[in-house]
C-alpha cells in the first residue's frame, strides 16, 4: 500500500483502501508554497490533480507521444480512433502501456508532495499517486473528447433537420 508506511501527520485518518469512497475531496497538501522558504502545509482539493478535457499537454501526449508508442508497439491505428464499442477501451489499454512503459515507479518518503500530471510527464517518473492522477487524466481526456464529437455530431444532425 502507498500511504502504509508514511510519516505525514494526519495521513492515516483517510482511508487509502478503496472499501470506502469518501467523498470529501479536501486533504492536506506538503507541496511546497512559491515564495514561501518555510514548509506550510494547506488544505488542497485533491481534483486539482486531475487534468480536464481541454489540456493542452494531455492532447499534445495522446496525439503525440501516445501515438508514437502505439506504433512501436504494433496497435491499430483504427481501433484507437474508432468511437463506438470497443474504441474507448483499447485506447485504455494503450494509454495504461503507454504509462507503464514510459513512467519509472519510484517510491518517496517523507512528506510527499504529490506531482501533476504533467510534472509526471516531464521526468518520467513518479510514486503510485502521481503515476495515477497522469493515468487518470489521460483517459479522461480521451473519454470526453470523443464524447464532445458525440455532441457536435448530435448538435450537428439537430440542426441540419430543423433547417429543412
Amino acid at each position: 500500500m502507498c500511504f502504509s508506511q508514511s510519516t505525514i501527520i494526519g495521513l492515516n485518518s483517510y482511508n487509502w483502501d478503496g472499501d470506502k469512497i469518501d467523498f470529501d475531496p479536501i486533504v492536506p497538501s506538503h507541496r511546497a508554497i512559491v515564495g514561501k522558504s518555510s514548509k506550510t502545509t494547506y488544505q488542497l482539493d485533491v481534483r486539482e490533480f486531475l487534468t480536464g478535457d481541454n489540456n493542452a499537454v494531455m492532447r499534445k501526449t495522446i496525439e503525440e507521444d501516445v501515438q508514437r508508442f502505439g506504433l512501436n508497439v504494433g496497435a491499430d491505428r483504427g481501433l484507437f480512433s474508432k468511437r463506438g464499442d470497443g474504441g474507448f477501451d483499447y485506447r485504455a489499454s494503450l494509454i495504461s502501456q503507454f504509462v507503464g512503459h514510459t513512467i519509472q515507479y519510484r517510491t518517496r518518503k517523507h512528506n510527499d508532495p504529490w506531482r501533476f500530471p504533467e510534472e509526471t510527464l516531464m521526468i518520467n517518473e513518479g510514486d503510485c499517486e502521481d503515476i495515477a492522477f497522469l493515468l487518470a487524466s489521460l483517459l479522461y481526456h480521451v473519454q470526453t473528447s470523443w464524447r464532445e464529437k458525440q455532441r457536435r455530431r448530435l448538435v450537428h444532425r439537430l440542426c441540419s433537420r430543423c433547417q429543412q
